[in-house]
């Protein structure tokens, strides 16, 4: 008959008719669980025989070699003594295979929405930290986060899952937000499995949020977003996803403050006026202005030859680059006001593209508007 002593665990060796010969190697998780929740399950036993088939006074582990293993760790780690004292259930040898076999093929595995539900109410009800449940578990703070999320989806769809009705991706995609009425919302408006796809799921659950790649938020900056009071839900099924921005309201009015600053920065730099653009517009945008062309005129010989720096490469290089006669001659830029006109927006692979271009805005008049014949002056 059978019976369940204390062994000390440097009196335990692994057998091999232990019928789990692969898997089972990381021992990370079962080691923090073991050193916070002690050893729940006993191991089975056989004893050893020495060379003349007495008993050498160890024992051979025929089931749970994952727990032995990872007591053997903590032992190793010096967290728990060499003589620890492992609970044991002793079983004949010649029943030792077919034990072995039994605990690893009866058993049933823990459902995944079982798993979900249960570090939700440790988090929830039991009032630990995320960090604190990683911990006890071997478990990485995302591995949790994880398993809360999905905790939070419809209970629905939890029970959809259980059914095999729904897949676990799907499952993953729904929990991009904890909205669950906008949940229901979404895969109910999708009639078809085809529709469900996880990237449609996100997509239509998202629809109204910003992705943090969003060049506006790039421009704002996630953090000066959140320091603002911005929620951001992250996609934590995702490695490559940033997140989403959920109150586009602000995230504009970030937009609108930054773009307002970088304006007056330019104009405390000298230049007439400046506007943003916060598409990829350039040469749109230009058509609401006029560009103002260099024109060829008669250099006279009393003018300065500063003003020769207008006409492009200075001074210097306008002599070596033109012949004697088109010394004579050369191209005097015009420029509104007497300053270029900046052009500010948006652009792909980069945050901010500033152009400065000598532009006309057709309602600016004045002595130094192009309309007027004094407006013909150097650019510097």
């Amino acid at each position: 008959m059978s019976n369940i002593i204390a062994i000390p665990l440097n009196k335990l060796t692994r057998s091999a008719r232990n019928v789990r010969k692969s898997g089972g190697d990381s021992t990370d998780g079962l080691a923090s669980s073991i050193l916070v929740h002690g050893l729940i399950h006993n191991l089975t036993v056989v004893e050893e025989l020495a060379d003349n088939g007495e008993n050498s006074g160890k024992y051979e582990v025929v089931a749970g070699g994952r727990r032995f293993a990872a007591l053997q760790r903590l032992a190793k780690q010096k967290k728990v003594p060499k003589t620890f004292a492992v609970p044991c259930h002793i079983v004949d040898s010649a029943t030792a295979t077919e034990t072995s076999l039994a605990e690893n093929i009866i058993r049933v595995a823990m459902h995944p929405a079982d798993q979900f539900i249960a570090f939700h109410d440790l988090v929830v009800e039991s009032g630990l930290s995320i960090d604190d449940v990683a911990g006890r578990f071997g478990v990485s703070p995302l591995f949790v986060r994880q398993r809360l999320k999905l905790a939070n989806v419809a209970p629905r769809f939890i029970k959809a899952y259980r059914a095999e009705e729904i897949r676990l991706d799907q499952l993953e995609a729904l929990a991009i937000t904890d909205d669950q009425e906008a949940q229901e919302k979404v895969w109910d408006s999708l009639r078809h499995d085809w529709e469900r796809s996880p990237r449609n799921l996100r997509s239509l659950l998202t629809e109204e949020h910003v992705s943090a790649s969003d060049r506006r938020a790039r421009f704002v900056g996630v953090d000066a977003y959140v320091a603002a009071g911005g929620t951001l839900e992250r996609d934590l099924f995702d490695d490559e996803n940033e997140g989403y921005l959920a109150d586009r309201a602000l995230l504009d009015r970030l937009v609108t403050e930054r773009s307002s600053s970088l304006v007056a920065d330019l104009q405390a730099q000298g230049w007439a006026w400046a506007e943003v653009h916060l598409e990829n517009d350039y040469w749109e945008a230009l058509e609401k202005y006029t560009i103002l062309r260099t024109v060829p005129v008669d250099l006279d010989p009393a003018t300065p030859e500063r003003s020769l720096e207008g006409s492009g490469g200075g001074r210097r290089s306008h002599r070596q680059r033109c012949p004697e006669p088109a010394r004579r001659r050369f191209y005097r830029q015009v420029s509104c006001c007497g300053r270029l006109s900046p052009s500010t927006h948006f652009r792909h692979g980069q945050l901010v593209a500033t152009h400065r271009r000598q532009l006309f805005r057709p309602h600016q008049e004045g002595p130094n508007s192009p309309s007027h014949p004094r407006s013909y002056r150097s650019s510097r």
